[in-house]
């Protein structure tokens, strides 16, 4: 299944979410197809200005799989929202 993810972080917790991330991205059944990290203020005004925003297409074999990458970049500090493509 592939995933369209979108996370929206502070910039000062940008150094937590990266340390997640990057353990994140070994998790077992997942693959990053895409990524694209740019910092602004794409929603005004549910989003803080500067805040860093980042775009991933995700191909993982299940939800939990996906859930599991997920979680430990939503708890580092970063707001995660996923959908999957059809």
């Amino acid at each position: 299944m592939k995933f369209l993810t979108f996370s929206m972080f502070s910039p000062d917790k940008a150094a937590e979410v990266a340390q997640a991330s990057d353990k994140a991205t070994r998790t077992p059944g997942t693959k990053t197809l895409a990524l694209y990290v740019c910092q602004g203020n794409p929603f005004p005004p549910t989003v803080l200005p500067n805040a860093l925003v980042g775009i991933a297409v995700l191909e993982a074999e299940s939800n939990d799989a996906i859930s599991a990458r997920i979680y430990p970049m939503s708890l580092a500090g970063g707001l995660s929202r996923y959908r999957r493509c059809r």
